[in-house]
């Protein structure tokens, strides 16, 4: 998947120290990007007030600031042009960081976006570092596990120095795992508790677990899976039902996407391990594969099961895809499955075109190990 003459631009100048005890100090990361706007985030270790200065050259011209004192720098920058490099330096007390973006595309303009399943803070995502490069996406959709213990904070620590050779220069929108609410023995925090590493940390859009992204011909749609550690009136109640609006007005009409693209942590179907056919597939396939087949979703991607797979059903594709954990033994037999391994560590890239979408499981060494083409 090498593309000559294709890479992120990004420099990361953030000022921190090497030492095993030293506070935790991560970023810059970019979320909430659209076509028009964008969030530079960081963590330090004090709160302070935070200072963006930005624009179309390293000179940059414009700064944001969030006058709020937190630890989790959040700056907004708007009035930004579509499909457009952007240039930034981070600011606060004790940290900055330079880097350069691109705002998401419009209208049917071609884009590449990168699909990570199961990072799980596993060193073996840094090595796709120069994978994610050559596809030169303008997104990475995250469908979870991202961290093995979500309210470790040092663990998010760890994830971005992992990710750090490309999370300043593209847009990164995460989808809630299970793992988002894991203390550190392991055992979970159910509900709104367990969620508070992940929401200080992201800016995802909406309520940031169930969220809408709009780039270029293709709507993505994060789902929050986790109904097991929830409320289930609420993630298989209010959340169906903000679905199901959603992709009735993403086929209304009006500015409608060609591709409907869906990221959440739960496979719907897959070859991995039987006990979760019961316990999280079938009520995933009863709540919401009924919306996904009437509206005409296009691509349901997702983690959990520690493989890569790709199935097809009633004219979906599902495709799960694992870049840090893997290897999880075939269990439950999947009639729909076309593809399956369970030893490559990969992502998942789409390149997406005006009338068609090529996905790729691409391995950290270039390699290609299966392709598939969705079309409207």
């Amino acid at each position: 998947m090498r593309k000559v003459g294709i890479a992120i631009v990004l420099v990361l100048g953030a000022h921190r120290s090497s030492a095993q005890d030293a506070p935790i100090l991560f970023g810059p990361y970019l979320q909430s990007v659209t076509t028009t706007s964008a969030y530079v985030c960081w963590v330090t270790a004090s709160p302070s007030a935070s200072t963006v200065n930005y624009g179309l050259t390293p000179a940059y011209g414009s700064t944001a600031v969030n006058l709020d004192s937190k630890r989790e720098h959040q700056v907004a920058l708007p009035g930004l042009l579509p499909n457009t490099v952007y240039y930034y330096e981070a600011v606060s007390p004790a940290f900055t960081a330079t880097g350069s973006f691109k705002t998401l595309v419009d209208g049917t303009t071609f884009f590449r976006f990168v699909h990570l399943g199961e990072p799980h803070v596993e060193e073996a995502i840094a090595g796709f570092a120069e994978e994610i490069a050559a596809a030169d996406p303008h997104l990475v959709v995250d469908s979870s596990d991202t961290v093995d213990h979500g309210l470790v904070r040092a663990e998010w620590d760890t994830f971005f120095g992992y990710v750090g050779s490309w999370s300043p220069g593209v847009a990164y929108y995460a989808a809630v795992g299970n793992h988002t609410y894991n203390l550190a023995n392991g055992w979970p925090l159910p509900g709104s508790l367990g969620k508070r590493e992940f929401k200080k940390i992201m800016r995802n859009p909406g309520n940031e677990e169930w969220y809408t992204v709009r780039c270029g011909n293709t709507l993505f749609i994060s789902i929050n899976s986790t109904w097991y550690f929830e409320n289930p009136f609420r993630i298989l109640g209010t959340q169906v039902d903000w679905l199901e609006t959603q992709l009735q007005l993403a086929t209304d009409g009006t500015d409608d996407p060609t591709f409907i693209a869906v990221y959440m942590h739960v496979p719907m179907y897959s070859s991995g391990p039987g006990y979760r056919e019961f316990l999280e597939r079938a009520v995933m396939r009863a709540f919401f594969e009924p919306l996904f087949t009437e509206y005409g979703v296009d691509l349901v991607l997702s983690g959990h099961d520690k493989m890569n797979e790709h199935s097809l059903k009633d004219g979906v594709h599902y495709a799960q895809s694992a870049c840090g954990e893997i290897g999880y033994a075939f269990g439950t037999a999947n009639p729909y499955s076309l593809f399956v391994n369970n030893v490559d560590r990969c992502v998942l890239v789409g390149e997406v075109y005006p009338d068609s979408m090529v996905c790729s499981f691409v391995t950290a060494s270039g390699s290609v190990l299966y392709s598939f083409t969705v079309t409207p």
